[in-house]
């Protein structure tokens, strides 16, 4: 059996409480200096998901483990000032297993809208799933999922126990993104002085 995933509310701090009695998950377990920001490309949360699963995990504090798909997307512990709809930045990643089929929370449900394939070269590397956040009634909101995944039959070798296979199956990243949020820039366009 694939070792446990860590539930947000499993984590949550005691004294953290948002007021309705449920409990928050903690806050992302790093902090980087000021000007760094983590906004990995779909490649690179690849990369992530790969160095996880296949025994080097270098970064292991750079992304936690939660169960988002069953977190209420008003308690992801990404900078907010208030409600759902007011996320400033807009970006978060987690590792956790993958979803299936369960993917309601106590106020809606993720849905699926999106599905690609990820490849390197003529690899067949994984998977890329969009979900996004509909509230109980059905309204749509700004929140997407990403979820990557890798491709069992390429990371799965006959020299692998069951274990290791049940984890590459099972286990995916995900980067949350706001689209009300503008995508943050990778590099500054700087205006050329005139002579």
């Amino acid at each position: 059996m694939a070792e446990p995933f860590v539930a947000a509310a499993a984590g949550a701090n005691d004294d953290d409480n948002n007021g309705g009695g449920e409990k928050r998950p903690p806050p992302p377990p790093f902090d980087l200096p000021p000007g760094y920001y983590f906004q990995p490309t779909d490649t690179e949360l690849m990369l992530h998901l790969k160095e996880k699963l296949l025994g080097g995990d270098r970064w292991s504090g750079v992304i936690p483990i939660m169960n988002g798909f069953g977190t209420n997307p008003d308690d992801f512990p990404f900078e907010r000032s208030g409600s759902l709809e007011d996320t400033k930045g807009g970006l978060f990643h987690f590792f956790t297993e993958n979803p299936r089929n369960n993917l309601a929370t106590q106020h809606g449900y993720w849905s699926r809208v999106k599905e690609e394939e990820m490849r390197l070269g003529s690899l067949l590397d994984g998977y890329k799933k969009e979900y996004v956040y509909r509230r109980a009634g059905g309204e749509m909101t700004r929140l997407h999922i990403h979820q990557f995944s890798l491709n069992p039959a390429v990371y799965s070798a006959a020299g692998v126990d069951d274990n290791h296979k049940l984890r590459i199956s099972n286990t995916v990243v995900c980067r949350v993104r706001d689209k009300g949020v503008p995508k943050p820039s990778r590099g500054r366009k700087r205006k050329q002085a005139s002579i």
